[in-house]
């Protein structure tokens, strides 16, 4: 089965941690929009894509890890939240993104100026396409 999660859980305010399942593969446009306690999101590596928003206000998401996975990752949809004193899009301050180098995760951070904190030729996960069973560290930008 096919799962989609749409903007179901738009304005959670009691959500503080997700787990997405394996039977989803595509977390679509606004479906944790201003979820602003999630701290904590686990993304099944069966998820091909994230949505328009679908992190956005997230504040207190300061760390993703991004599976491989992933290859479609649309506008403002993590480490991005409204600033509406200065009425205007900024980064959240402290949110750093963990993925794999070549992939969506690498572009989407370039893009946004989201702070990397490993980029990697692969995670130790056999059941990802490409990876390896070796894990070889590549670009650090900080520990």
């Amino acid at each position: 089965m096919v799962l989609c999660i749409l903007n179901a859980f738009y304005y959670c305010d009691n959500l503080e941690s997700i787990e997405i399942p394996d039977n989803v593969t595509n977390i679509g446009a606004y479906a944790f929009y201003d979820c602003f306690k999630i701290a904590s999101v686990e993304i099944s590596n069966k998820v091909k894509s994230i949505g328009d928003y679908a992190f956005y206000n997230c504040v207190s998401l300061v760390k993703l890890t991004v599976p491989a996975s992933v290859s479609d990752i649309g506008e403002r949809a993590f480490g991005i939240y409204f600033d509406g004193y200065a009425q205007e899009d900024k980064n959240v301050e402290t949110f750093e993104v963990n993925g794999i180098k070549g992939t969506a995760t690498e572009v989407y951070a370039e893009e946004n100026g989201l702070r990397t904190i490993c980029l990697t030729d692969h995670f130790w996960d056999e059941t990802v396409d490409g990876a390896s069973r070796w894990y070889t560290p590549q670009n650090y930008d900080h520990v």
